[in-house]
């Protein structure tokens, strides 16, 4: 695999870069357990004693994961270079997936979606191209 479709990629070399993937993953699932947990109590489905006891087993994993995550080190330029990667691939997905649900619910037609995906594919291709010119 060629470097520059690893960085694309984003194919992790680092430890702590997977340590980071699992602790942010393992934070996501968390706070979409204490979501389920208030939907559960609003329809009634769950006792308040219940919820208590669920949102306070859900909040000290939140607390110890927060622990965790600032114990991690990430000020070297090549991981913070990478990480911010990441994140901005990950937005242009976001931007791309509202794009498509616009489309798809009629709100922005088909030559609109395509010359919105294809710029937001320019200028992440552009932007990508600068910051690893710099590497």
């Amino acid at each position: 695999m060629s470097p520059f479709i690893r960085r694309l990629k984003l194919v992790p070399g680092e430890p702590r870069m997977r340590d980071l993937e699992m602790l942010q993953a393992q934070m996501l699932a968390e706070t979409d357990a204490l979501k389920e947990v208030d939907r559960l109590r609003s329809e009634g489905r769950i006792s308040d004693p219940v919820q208590q006891v669920l949102r306070q087993q859900i909040t000290e994993n939140q607390e110890q994961i927060r622990g965790l995550l600032s114990q991690l080190d990430f000020q070297e330029p090549h991981i913070v270079q990478q990480q911010l990667l990441h994140f901005q691939r990950h937005l242009l997905d976001v931007k791309k997936a509202r794009l498509r649900e616009l489309l798809r619910e009629g709100l922005l037609s088909a030559d609109s979606h395509h010359e919105l995906i294809t710029q937001l594919d320019k200028d992440w291709a552009k932007r990508f191209t600068e910051r690893t010119a710099g590497n």
